[in-house]
């Protein structure tokens, strides 16, 4: 009884104590600013910053400010919500804002603030499902990543090489899914802006979403091995003979 009291009781008490505190100083600037430094945010932070790009990282919860700083990755506490603080944080001389906070409505309005406030500064927003994605185009942003896509892609193509699919093949129908869905992106954002209020899913929108299902299968199936598109160049394999040929002009 005395465990539960201190987990229901004392320790909501003490973290909210804790969260009220002033927001970290902040005396560097940065090319891009990350709000969260979760799960996502801190993937894309050490992406960023082992490849010499500068970033000031605001995130509002202590205990993972904390975290990241025993791993001696560099972030701030502070709400990305606060415009003063953004300021603060040097946005209006940084190139990228990135928003990877985990409240869908509050990232949808920051990026609605950002582009109102900052219109210089492009931005990239995390989202949580295709709804949430087309809220925050509707709001401004300029590009936007489903948390889960590229990772239930890669999975996916785990699944196909587990079943025997050559890993070639893999790679063709992995950018051929992603070709298929990007083709009808903004057809689906635009039926589903049309769609009456109060309403998820309209008419329109189940048809695209119907026919992207109905491309993509007939797409899949469809013999490619000789028609490579330009997004496959960088991964495909030399041709048979590659080694040989080497060897004889060496």
């Amino acid at each position: 009884l005395l465990f539960i009291a201190f987990d229901r009781v004392v320790v909501p008490r003490y973290a909210g104590r804790a969260e009220e505190r002033e927001p970290d100083p902040i005396g560097e600037r940065g090319t891009v600013v990350i709000a969260g430094i979760g799960r996502f945010g801190q993937i894309v932070n050490r992406l960023l910053t082992a490849s010499g790009v500068r970033t000031v990282v605001l995130d509002r919860h202590v205990a993972q400010i904390e975290n990241m700083r025993r791993i001696e990755m560099k972030s701030y506490f502070g709400d990305a919500t606060r415009p003063d603080l953004l300021r603060t944080a040097g946005l209006d001389e940084a190139a990228l804002f990135v928003v990877a906070i985990d409240e869908p409505d509050q990232a949808v309005e920051l990026v609605h603030h950002v582009r109102r406030r900052h219109p210089h500064v492009r931005v990239l927003a995390r989202a949580f499902d295709r709804g949430h994605e087309f809220r925050l185009r509707e709001a401004g942003a300029h590009h936007t990543v489903r948390e889960t896509y590229y990772s239930a892609l890669s999975l996916g193509g785990g699944a196909l090489r587990a079943l025997g699919t050559h890993p070639f093949k893999v790679e063709q129908l992995k950018a051929t899914f992603e070709a298929a869905e990007d083709e009808v992106r903004d057809e689906l954002f635009g039926a589903w802006q049309h769609r009456s209020e109060g309403e998820r899913m309209s008419a329109d929108y189940r048809a695209l979403f119907l026919q992207l299902n109905r491309a993509l299968v007939e797409a899949m199936q469809h013999d490619r091995d000789d028609r490579h598109t330009r997004a496959e160049r960088g991964w495909t394999p030399p041709p048979k003979g590659y080694v040989d040929d080497l060897e004889a002009d060496a």
